[in-house]
């Protein structure tokens, strides 16, 4: 088949192009290879399998692309099992309404969005000595409002993307959002009450937010049950 990459030992992964299939013909590729267990993953525009299930899946591409050329009866109307993990797991699954989680550099623009707009201005409150229960006050409102009643802060919704149940997938529950805003915001509270020195605040912070360079979720998405994923579903 055009575009296969075959390698000579069949328990390495090959790799065939499938650059030219529509969008549904993909999906039904996919139910097809897993209703066969036939492990795989798409990276870009190619499809990487085992090498000894080579033949399967060009069978399932012709099968695809031409049902009524191929007699294979048994791949008719397959059912959805996924029992098996893919080969190579994809960067960011979708989740089942289409949404993919949101990117590092979709979540850093939000982040510096956010800290020019009430991050400096509270920043520079704190240098001219007003109350630290006011500071808090205004940042809570900033994030946690538009958080809990529409899933966004005006720098996730200039950057697209929106703040969810992990589980639900829905617009989390005021206290979710309250907790995932006291975590990252905790140094700066200890530094505006008890004078907490500004290298150990930064640090604080940063830890918080380094998971997010791994997975896509800092530690104040994992203990209040959040994702931030990008608004617009997948087509």
């Amino acid at each position: 088949m055009t575009g296969r990459r075959k390698p000579d030992d069949e328990s390495l992964p090959c790799a065939i192009d499938i650059s030219y299939l529509r969008s549904e013909q993909r999906q039904l590729l996919g139910t097809v290879l897993r209703a066969g267990e036939v492990p795989f993953g798409i990276v870009r525009n190619e499809l990487i399998a085992d090498g000894s299930f080579t033949d399967e899946v060009e069978r399932a591409i012709a099968w695809v692309v031409a049902p009524e050329r191929v007699e294979a009866p048994e791949l008719d109307d397959p059912e959805y099992r996924g029992t098996l993990p893919p080969l190579v797991k994809p960067s960011r699954p979708p989740l089942p309404d289409g949404r993919r989680p949101a990117t590092r550099y979709r979540r850093l623009v939000a982040g510096l969005i956010d800290e020019v707009l009430v991050g400096v201005p509270t920043g520079l409150a704190a240098r001219a000595e007003a109350a630290p229960s006011l500071i808090m006050a205004v940042h809570m409102f900033y994030f946690v409002v538009p958080t809990a009643l529409f899933g966004w802060s005006i720098g996730k919704l200039i950057c697209h993307t929106r703040v969810i149940g992990a589980r639900s997938h829905r617009t989390p529950a005021p206290w979710r959002v309250v907790l995932r805003w006291v975590i990252p915001y905790a140094p700066v509270i200890l530094a505006l009450t008890v004078g907490l020195g500004g290298d150990v605040m930064g640090l604080a912070i940063a830890f918080v937010y380094l998971p997010i360079m791994l997975d896509l979720r800092g530690w104040h998405d994992r203990a209040a049950g959040t994702l931030v994923v990008e608004a617009r579903r997948t087509t």
